[in-house]
């Protein structure tokens, strides 16, 4: 007697016909029961096909309601109110709360940008002022919501915009206005990590310059290799900073781009645990995910998307969820696109696990 995958079999000097059909049905089983866990295992690793756009949420543009930050905890979405230094905590089913007023500039002289989560999911807001009543930095709000505190400022920071931390807990937050990268200790000291050309902005690079603004360093993200990556708004270009042992920057390079057509407008990025980015163009109205190669694939134009400012991943269940602030700028003033609000869109894959 002898095992075959599991099948009990009778030896026998002059084999019959039953014998040799359970042989051959062993083997047909073993080798059907090894495809079926093969394609298991690999239907389990494959990115899915990205899933449509869903709403979850629409914003009041009489109300000053323009989403521009974006973080996301295990059970909520903070976001920032560009015009009104307003922070908004959205749950997963598309509650809107009011939980903080950061200090308040006049109409047309300051935007609130963006927002990051620390570990105990303190809630960190750049805000840009241009009224001498108002500090310019970056402002710390606690997880339950309630008074806004500076956290970090600085002389030389003209317009805070993107914020990241990387896995020690500092903070980095890119400056649209003085083509900088800053780094912010835990004790909210601020230095210059890296200034360089290629994160200087350009409004006619990409003509029609319709904000009338030169807009460089945006959104950022770091990869899993000791890298951290950059838009520049106007240029359409991402920007590749090596980060060195020390903590120190490398010398910035162009990753992708220039490519108007695609990345005209980059404002938020993100990144998936394969390394893909995901930019938010938000003047040609794009989501478009980027390959580690650089090659840029188209994932969404209109519908849904109102010039989309920053985005950013889920976690937990939700991790291969990608939620899309739009921020409306354009067409708040001009009529059009589908207004203030936040999306979310299943992309397939899941997001970088953040520091």
């Amino acid at each position: 007697m002898k095992t075959v995958f599991g099948v009990v079999e009778k030896e026998d000097v002059n084999p019959s016909t039953p014998v040799k059909r359970t042989k051959t049905l062993s083997k047909v089983i073993g080798i059907t029961i090894a495809s079926v866990l093969l394609c298991v295992a690999i239907a389990c690793s494959s990115p899915r096909e990205p899933g449509p756009s869903e709403l979850l949420v629409k914003f009041d543009v009489a109300q000053g309601q323009l989403p521009e930050g974006l973080a996301v905890s295990s059970d909520a979405l903070y976001v920032s109110m560009a015009p009104t230094s307003q922070l908004f905590r959205v749950t997963l089913d598309g509650k809107a709360d009011l939980i903080s007023q950061l200090p308040q500039y006049p109409a047309g002289q300051g935007f609130t940008t963006g927002v990051a989560l620390d570990q105990q999911e303190n809630i960190y807001v750049a805000l840009a002022s241009f009224a001498p009543e108002v500090q310019t930095g970056i402002y710390l709000v606690p997880p339950s919501g309630g008074e806004a505190k500076l956290f970090a400022s600085s002389d030389e920071m003209i317009l805070p915009n993107g914020l990241a931390f990387d896995e020690y807990g500092n903070l980095f937050v890119t400056d649209s206005f003085a083509n900088t990268v800053f780094k912010i200790g835990s004790n909210g000291t601020v230095n210059r990590w890296v200034e360089d050309d290629l994160l200087k902005g350009d409004g006619n690079f990409c003509p029609p310059n319709e904000l009338e603004l030169d807009v460089g360093a945006n959104g950022l993200a770091f990869d899993g290799a000791g890298n951290l990556f950059v838009l520049n708004t106007d240029k359409a270009t991402i920007v590749r900073i090596p980060v060195n042992k020390q903590g120190t920057a490398g010398v910035p390079e162009i990753f992708v781009g220039p490519d108007c057509e695609n990345l005209e407008g980059g404002d938020g990025i993100a990144i998936d645990k394969e390394g893909n980015l995901y930019v938010g163009a938000n003047r040609i109205n794009k989501l478009v995910k980027i390959s580690e190669k650089g090659e840029i694939t188209v994932l969404e134009t209109g519908g849904l998307l109102d010039f989309p400012a920053n985005v950013a991943f889920g976690s937990g269940d939700e991790s291969s969820t990608l939620y899309i602030a739009n921020f409306a700028l354009i067409s708040s003033q001009q009529g059009g696109g589908s207004g203030p609000n936040l999306v979310a869109k299943d992309v397939g894959i899941k997001g970088r696990s953040l520091p």
